[in-house]
């Protein structure tokens, strides 16, 4: 564990994570938080993009799969307004390109008006096909000058939306070579799009900078990233295998399944980093309290004990509903409620399920959140991927790569190369 712990702070302070043998893998994330200070040039080209785009623009449509898309959901979702799209003024967010459903794809540009509608789209190689097919579709929405309604975000030097970029002068932004997409939040990646809600995206940097502060610190008691990082990967070796990241607020949901891939991806592994066949991993299960409590709870309560719960309760919410005494309404129904304020049952309700789990001795552990800013945000996104970091040295596997993925990829690329299935419709050979 010591070495491994050593490997988290070489990691940080050198951005190196060692592979098979003598090669080496440069890992870039750990130096996102700093770009204020590192890249004040892309910071500026940020702002006046954002600038503009609320000038000219009423909707801004972000076309990404995995994590050119979730990262940018979750700042969303947890910044903005809960009903920003219906709103009448300001700059709406929309997201497509992270599927290939039809109807959902078709029934967004149906209520869209293409003159006022700017485009995001996000991938390093430019060859991912749900982006590519969504942008294709919404090029020719746009119609014949389509080209100076999007802005790429891609690889620095090559793939296909970098040689669009040189060749047609659609702006672009970069992500940084050694940045893989599930880490990619803090790159221009989310940055645009935080830029674009009017939200501080400096802020944001700032928390990932304090928590990387307290990511420095030697002793495990005052490290809450080696803490948590080390009571995961005991308990896995325990057999809790399930990972159930339970947010008591609608709005961090989507931080929930961006942590969802951030996790699966990097430690769904078939062998180590000696090559050793030795197939790990933790299952995430996203969950929002109190919805999951009447569908999840009862599985968690009482089903296999291979579970750590992780809730994550915002101390402030930044509004308040207190609950009125209702004319008509039994007295025997409202009592207990009128009076109180939403979120005082909102923290209730997640007491109580953290007592009835500790009463049968089952592990749960709780992140609280003073309030949700830009700052704690970047806190909480920061934290996450160190603790991920860590685990993977823990585990002596690559955290940074996904091999898993090949083998669809191997057959949709068939297929579509060849215009026939290679599959049969049971997906096997």
């Amino acid at each position: 564990s010591f070495y491994a712990l050593e490997r988290l702070f070489l990691l940080r302070e050198k951005g190196m994570a060692f592979e098979k043998g003598s090669q080496k893998q440069r890992v870039g994330f750990p130096f996102l938080p700093w770009q204020n200070r590192q890249r004040p040039g892309l910071l500026a080209k940020i702002r006046r993009w954002a600038k503009n785009l609320r000038c000219q623009y009423r909707n801004l449509l972000v076309l990404g799969i995995g994590g050119s898309s979730l990262g940018g959901r979750m700042v969303v979702d947890a910044l903005s307004h809960p009903y920003q799209a219906l709103q009448q003024v300001g700059l709406r967010i929309f997201f497509e390109g992270d599927n290939l459903d039809p109807y959902h794809y078709g029934a967004l540009l149906d209520i869209l008006d293409p003159k006022e509608t700017a485009v995001l789209a996000i991938s390093k190689s430019g060859t991912t096909v749900e982006t590519l097919t969504a942008l294709l579709g919404v090029a020719e929405w746009l119609g014949e000058d389509w080209k100076k309604q999007v802005t790429f975000v891609t690889d620095p030097e090559k793939g296909i939306f970098r040689q669009m970029a040189r060749d047609y002068g659609i702006p672009a932004f970069s992500i940084p070579p050694s940045v893989g997409g599930r880490w990619s939040v803090l790159s221009p990646v989310g940055l645009l799009i935080v830029a674009a809600l009017r939200s501080d995206w400096e802020e944001l940097l700032a928390g990932a900078q304090s928590m990387d502060t307290w990511a420095a610190r030697r002793s495990i008691s005052q490290n809450p990233v080696l803490f948590y990082a080390l009571l995961c990967h005991e308990a896995h070796k325990l057999g809790y295998h399930e990972a159930v990241l339970m947010a008591y607020s609608k709005r961090l949901y989507s931080f929930a399944l961006w942590y969802v891939q951030l996790l699966a991806e990097s430690l769904g592994k078939g062998e180590n980093r000696k090559g050793l066949c030795l197939p790990t991993g933790r299952t995430p299960i996203p969950a929002i309290g109190t919805t999951d409590m009447h569908a999840q709870t009862q599985l968690h309560q009482e089903g296999p004990r291979n579970k750590v719960i992780t809730f994550l309760e915002i101390q402030d919410h930044g509004r308040e509903f207190q609950i009125p005494q209702v004319q008509g309404i039994p007295s025997e129904a409202q009592n207990s409620l009128a009076g109180r304020e939403m979120s005082q049952i909102l923290h209730a309700a997640l007491d109580a399920n953290g007592k009835a789990l500790w009463d049968d001795g089952r592990p749960s552990i709780r992140i609280r959140i003073p309030k949700l800013t830009p700052f704690h945000l970047g806190e909480l996104i920061y934290f996450f991927e160190l603790t991920v970091a860590l685990e993977g040295e823990l585990l002596d596997v690559n955290s940074y790569d996904q091999p898993g993925v090949e083998g669809y990829k191997k057959y949709l690329k068939e297929w579509l190369k060849s215009g026939s299935p290679k599959v049969n419709q049971e997906g096997g050979k």
